[in-house]
């Protein structure tokens, strides 16, 4: 176990990246909406189909119908439409928080974000 003084999901992910050795990572968020029995499915499309990632949905299930903030829902439709569109891609749900990521992935992905999720600038990107 692990404890990472800078807030946000981007210095998590940093660390977790630099410091743990596994052929595949699976993030999820803390509030469960994701159901775990997935995290095996989405590591198989990672290690045994060879994918980079691998993201979760919950939005085909009761998570899209019981969200009441205000253009939540519309914001998120939208912004999958386009990015489906313009990656000709089929991606359900764009800000899932169940993900799966392949060794070679985070080994090589740079992960800049330290805006959204991050409250402590002391903490800056590492």
């Amino acid at each position: 176990m692990r404890y990472e003084p800078c807030q946000g999901k981007g210095a998590v992910l940093r660390r977790m990246f630099r410091e743990i050795d596994a052929q595949c990572y699976i993030m999820v968020d803390g509030d469960d909406t994701y159901p775990a029995e997935f995290g095996r499915q989405m590591a198989e499309e990672v290690l045994c189909r060879r994918a980079g990632m691998a993201a979760g949905d919950r939005l085909s299930s009761t998570c899209f119908t019981e969200n009441k903030r205000p253009f939540h829902n519309a914001g998120n439709t939208v912004v999958r439409f386009f990015i489906n569109h313009l990656f000709h891609s089929e991606i359900r749900d764009v800000t899932t928080g169940y993900r799966a990521f392949r060794c070679l992935f985070v080994k090589t992905f740079p992960v800049l974000s330290k805006g959204f999720e991050s409250l402590n600038s002391a903490c800056g990107s590492a």
